[in-house]
Formats: C-alpha cells, structure tokens, sequence
C-alpha cells in the first residue's frame, strides 16, 4: 500500500502500477481503510469520481475517524449538488480532527457559497491559523473578500497564495479574474496564461482569457479559448459570446452554431 503511494507521489505516470499495489493490499485485507482512501486518491486524480467517491464510503465506514477521507468524500458531495451531505462530511472531519486545516478550508468555501462570510471568513482564518502555507485558504479567503468588494486585501491574499504555491491555478485565475474587472488586461491575460498551463481543463479560466483576449481585439484567439472552455464545459454564455464574435469578423457558418437546440 505505501509503495503504491509513493509511486503516485514521485512518478504521476505509474498510476496503474500505484492501483495494482493498492489493489493487491485491498484483496489481502479487506478492512484496510487506508488502502481504500489512498487508491481513492488516485481515482480522484484520475477524474474517476465514481470510483472515488467508492472508495472514500468504504474507508469512512471502515474508519469514522480518517478526517481526510471524510473531506474528500464532502468534496464529491458537494460537487453532485449534495451541500447538506458535503456540510456534513466537514463538520465531522472537523469534530474527530479539530487541527485538520483542510476541513475548515472546505467548510468555508461552503460557508462563503451560501454567502455566510463572517462563518467563512472564521474558517478560512482558522485553516491558516493551523497551516500557514495552505495556499488554498488564502485563495478562499481573497474570493470571499472580493466578493463582499475589498479589492486590495482580496488581491493581498491571492499573492500570499501565489508566493506559497506558484502552482496553484486557482490562484492565478483569481487574480487574473480581479485584474481583468480592474481593467488590466494585459496583467490577467498573464495570469489566465498561467492558470491555463497549469490545469488545461480549467474552463473558467478560459472563458476568462477568452473574454479578455476579445477586450484586446484578438478576435480568433477568443473564439479558441471559447470553443475549448465549451467543450469543456457547455454554457449559453460562451456560445453566444462566440456566435458575437463569429459574426463579428464574418464567418458564414456562425448562425447555424450559435446554440444548440438543447445544452447538455
């Protein structure tokens, strides 16, 4: 089982080797929770979230108190759109780990969803408070407070989280997205670039190059990074914004693709 987590760790390639591993140890013993929410893990990094979410149940029936496997398990919750499930995974991770930073950094983005700031405003402190260089929280917190209009300290956060973690996309997306409403374009369209290369299939990140490369008259670029984030992730907004710019600059066929009769 631990050969197999590290391999996921120091080779991303040999993820069916790491499942093999976790496989064998599973089919030796059948009540080892960890085993399940590591080969969780990876499922989850394969964007296999059926398998994941399999594999986070078992490991929590198995140990109700794996606090992060409770976290994980309230990820995918929320994402199926059950919030009170998700709610409810982190407020157990929370109380059988009260110093899990990750539980309070979750519960406080469902806390700012829900546009209850000053509870997610609490949690996000807290999660920093216990692990200062969660890039996340900070991230968290910067949306939070952009949201409620402070764009200086928002922008503050979104740095701190840039200067733990020059890899985190949501980080730069943030930012990009901030700069770009400021109306410094060029700036966010070098933070949507390095959002993008760091997760190719961030769709909001290309919706927003795409909308700022349209702002800096680079019509086909848009209409690129529209058509990726469609496929990515169907939305009437992009469609229309590339049937604009579609006929914009004449293409004939842009009628017949401005919106499909249904969306997904």
């Amino acid at each position: 089982m631990y050969r197999g987590f590290a391999r996921t760790l120091a080779d991303p390639t040999a993820t069916a080797a790491a499942l093999e591993d976790f496989n064998q140890a599973i089919a030796l013993d059948r009540n080892n929770a960890l085993a399940y929410f590591h080969r969780g893990l990876v499922y989850y990094d394969q964007r296999n979230f059926g398998a994941a979410a399999a594999d986070f149940e078992q490991a929590t029936a198995l140990d109700e108190t794996m606090a992060p496997a409770l976290v994980f398990r309230g990820i995918l919750r929320q994402s199926a759109g059950d919030a009170a499930g998700a709610m409810a995974d982190f407020e157990r991770s929370i109380a059988v780990q009260p110093d899990y930073a990750e539980a309070y950094l979750h519960r406080g983005a469902m806390y700012a969803a829900q546009e209850n700031f000053d509870a997610a405003f609490v949690d996000f402190d807290r999660a920093i408070d216990l692990n200062p260089r969660l890039a996340a929280a900070y991230v968290g917190r910067g949306a939070a407070l952009y949201r409620q209009g402070d764009r200086d300290l928002a922008r503050q956060n979104f740095d701190r989280a840039i200067e733990i973690d020059a890899e985190n996309s949501d980080a730069f997306y943030n930012r990009g997205y901030l700069l770009a409403t400021a109306g410094n374009l060029q700036q966010a369209q070098r933070d949507f670039d390095r959002a993008i290369e760091l997760d190719a299939n961030s769709a909001k990140a290309l919706l927003g190059r795409a909308a700022v490369q349209a702002s800096l008259g680079n019509v086909n670029g848009a209409i690129a990074d529209f058509s990726q984030a469609i496929a990515l992730q169907p939305n009437p907004e992009a469609y229309v914004r590339r049937a604009q710019l579609r006929q914009a600059i004449g293409d004939t066929e842009a009628r017949s693709r401005i919106i499909p009769k249904r969306l997904p």
